[in-house]
């Protein structure tokens, strides 16, 4: 199966408690119950999908990875950057998506911080991880309990490593090729240097507004580090960005928004568009989940990533737990119907 640990490398590891999975519409919970780590029939492999195809039928495909929440070197947060790389060996992504709190507790000092060197270039060293990064900003990158982060020197490092990229606090990406007619794009928020969405001229929310109309890519996907649909005990959904953001991707078309902030992976569906929160990259303990949203369609409080693959007409998403197991899938279509 793909993504999955080579059995004689695999370490031992205790199997997590059985409260700390939660499961919503999608998976077998008798199966979760019995073991969280045990790969679930229901997934197909992540090198199917449907879609554009080359004269050889072959699947033309962009893949990219998302984590987050990783920042610091933890045992877990060193065995998500290992899976990746493992998963990124078979699958060669063209890219990696980080959502923030790239740095515990708060941050870097500077641009000579060992926290650039230990905890992402070393700690995610493997070579087909070797590969664009483009990140955004979380609140401990800012700050924790008082003590500020230089955040400016996360942007400056964009000069420094080949693979960082994070030009600016709020950015958008060039698009990304999937096929002669397909492209995809990335818009990046920062909910920190403007939380309320109203300082600056544009505003964020206007900013956005203008770079979505302005994109002719067939595949827009906003990334941010607070998320806006989430089922976490810590932060979870947040009513203020729902009514600041929902109608300018509804307007715009957006079809998928990644966060991460609440610690455990999670994919949600809400007015056409699919969520994930992919917060439990290892940085921190993960977070129990005591109750569900009703926009869930599968939650978990465990240690992973997230794997995705776009072709012409679907987004399909794979729950990658810290051991290789392919907790979920989803399907995004590039157009929903009314």
């Amino acid at each position: 199966a793909a993504c999955r640990r080579p059995p004689a490398r695999r370490p031992h590891r205790p199997r997590p408690p059985h409260d700390q999975v939660v499961s919503t519409k999608g998976i077998d919970t008798a199966q979760q119950r019995h073991d969280p780590y045990q790969q679930s029939s229901q997934n197909t492999p992540l090198n199917q999908v449907t879609g554009g195809r080359t004269l050889d039928d072959t699947p033309v495909t962009l893949k990219f990875f998302t984590v987050g929440d990783w920042g610091m070197q933890l045992p877990a947060a060193k065995a998500v950057a290992r899976q990746m790389g493992l998963c990124a060996e078979q699958l060669h992504p063209s890219f990696i998506v980080s959502v923030g709190d790239n740095f515990y507790p708060y941050g870097v000092k500077d641009l000579n911080d060992r926290q650039f060197k230990d905890t992402f270039e070393k700690m995610y060293s493997h070579p087909a991880l070797q590969i664009p990064w483009y990140l955004v900003l979380g609140n401990h990158d800012y700050a924790f309990h008082g003590r500020k982060g230089n955040t400016t020197a996360q942007l400056l490092y964009t000069n420094i490593s080949h693979r960082w990229k994070m030009p600016a606090r709020h950015y958008v990406t060039s698009p990304f090729s999937v096929d002669s007619e397909t492209s995809v794009q990335l818009f990046t928020l920062d909910f920190y240097e403007h939380y309320s969405l109203s300082k600056g001229s544009p505003t964020q929310v206007e900013w956005l507004d203008q770079v979505l109309a302005a994109s002719q890519a067939q595949w827009k996907f906003v990334i941010c580090h607070k998320p806006i649909y989430s089922s976490g005990d810590k932060h979870g959904s947040s009513r203020e960005l729902q009514k600041a953001l929902l109608p300018v991707l509804q307007r715009h078309g957006v079809q998928a928004v990644w966060s991460g902030d609440d610690h455990h992976m999670e994919v949600l569906e809400s007015h056409g568009l699919t969520w994930f929160v992919s917060g439990a990259g290892g940085g921190q303990s993960v977070r129990k989940l005591h109750s569900i949203v009703k926009e869930s369609r599968w939650a978990a409080a465990l240690n992973g990533f997230t794997a995705h693959e776009v072709n012409r007409t679907h987004l399909s998403s794979w729950v990658v737990l810290r051991n290789g197991t392919r907790a979920f899938q989803h399907t995004t279509p590039v157009a929903r119907p009314n």
